[in-house]
């Protein structure tokens, strides 16, 4: 297993975050990597969907299961994508001075023959001992993405630019 985490900090209410975290029938309109979300269930507390992701050249769709709770999201893949073996994580809201803290955190088990796979059908080489690795920095980088759209949505918003 493999854990990691990164983190930022949105100029915006905590409510307000949390909320366009939840909402991701947005994300496609403002992300770079998310092209489309299939709700497939959702009532107040949980939500299962399909997320169109592209990834280095390739589309790949992921089924989520998520549960939200007063400050946090909690989310796992029922079916995760090929070069995982499993994957869940959350999505941590903290208020701070100046708007709110929002801690991404994964836990993987990658499936190595798999994502070396993968890496090889974008033209990249990875060794066995490097493939959990980058896998993981592509992962990282996907949430850093969402994170930093959604602050850059949020904070247009409240300068009157664009609203979620």
């Amino acid at each position: 297993m493999r854990e990691f985490r990164s983190a930022v900090v949105i100029g915006r209410e905590f409510l307000a975050v949390m909320n366009a975290f939840w909402r991701v029938e947005a994300w496609p309109s403002f992300t770079r990597h998310v092209r489309q979300i299939d709700i497939h269930y959702e009532d107040s507390n949980v939500q299962v969907l399909s997320m169109h992701v592209d990834s280095r050249g390739k589309r790949d769709v992921f089924k989520s299961v998520r549960i939200r709770q007063p400050k946090i999201i909690h989310y796992f893949q029922p079916a995760p994508p090929p070069t995982l073996r499993f994957h869940r994580g959350s999505w941590e809201f903290t208020e701070v001075a100046g708007g709110t803290e929002v801690t991404c955190h994964h836990t993987i088990m990658v499936d190595t023959a798999e994502c070396q796979q993968f890496f090889r059908s974008i033209g990249k080489v990875v060794s066995e001992t490097a493939a959990a690795g980058e896998l993981e920095n592509l992962i990282r980088h996907n949430s850093n993405e969402t994170m930093n759209a959604v602050k850059l949505q949020l904070e247009r918003a409240t300068e009157g630019v664009v609203g979620l």
